[in-house]
């Protein structure tokens, strides 16, 4: 049987919230596939690991969505989606819309505005 780990042993995690700002809306994956080759071309494998980064969700309607990563490498996050420029061809802009250390936390402060 498997142990779960007690809190005080687990990874503490941090979750980004961004905007995608596009010529055209884009897919979910789109996205995910941006950011996972720009992680690995900034970083590298190794520190991309170390990253543990994860998009958790990504609303196509809004353009909106979070991910969540490491807490000592969110300075490295939040440089990689200001790294993404270019989508299938299209011109993005990734904005980083704030850091959270819960997703209902984030949901309120960064997701739920209507700006």
């Amino acid at each position: 049987m498997i142990k779960i780990l007690p809190p005080s042993l687990r990874e503490r995690k941090r979750y980004v919230a961004f905007h995608v700002h596009s010529e055209a809306p884009l897919r979910r994956e789109e996205v995910i596939r941006a950011i996972w080759n720009e992680i690995l071309d900034f970083l590298g494998e190794n520190a991309a690991s170390e990253v543990n980064m994860w998009v958790m969700n990504f609303d196509e309607a809004s353009q909106k969505g979070f991910l969540a990563c490491s807490h000592k490498e969110v300075g490295k996050v939040k440089a990689v989606l200001t790294l993404v420029s270019v989508v299938n061809g299209k011109k993005v802009f990734l904005q980083a819309l704030g850091v959270s250390g819960t997703i209902k936390a984030l949901k309120r402060k960064f997701l739920n505005r209507k700006d």
